[in-house]
């Protein structure tokens, strides 16, 4: 290359990523997980409503207009602030008081939902 002259610009692409539209020089599937800094070998990607295989995301080649899905796993423990104990606690607070919103099917209409388990009784 000569001096004072600049190397071609990589092609960009449009492609839509969990919702969001996005423009991107990837040019396979692995390639745009990384550049998401994710990890290819702990996603998931659906494009264009079909599953494409973990082991093939680096040979996956990414084209323009694609949609994509993208699903990335991540552990517990010692990166979350809060007690196993206490996240548990609060999914399980979370889980009756949604349960207690849902009126019985066997509940006339109008009626006022039941109280989850435990609440309104007194000890």
């Amino acid at each position: 290359m000569c001096r004072g002259m600049k190397a071609p610009a990589a092609a960009t692409i449009s492609v839509t990523v969990n919702g969001e539209p996005r423009r991107t020089s990837a040019d396979t599937l692995a390639a745009l997980v990384r550049e998401l800094d994710l990890k290819p070998e702990k996603v998931a990607v659906e494009r264009n409503g079909e599953i494409v295989p973990r082991s093939t995301l680096g040979d996956a080649p990414l084209g323009d207009g694609d949609v994509l899905e993208i699903v990335h796993f991540v552990g517990g423990g010692e990166h979350s602030p809060l007690p196993l104990r206490e996240r548990v606690g609060r999914g399980v607070r979370r889980a009756a008081a949604a349960r207690a919103a849902v009126p019985s099917p066997s509940a006339p209409v109008g009626a006022p939902p039941s109280p989850a388990r435990g609440e309104g009784k007194e000890s």
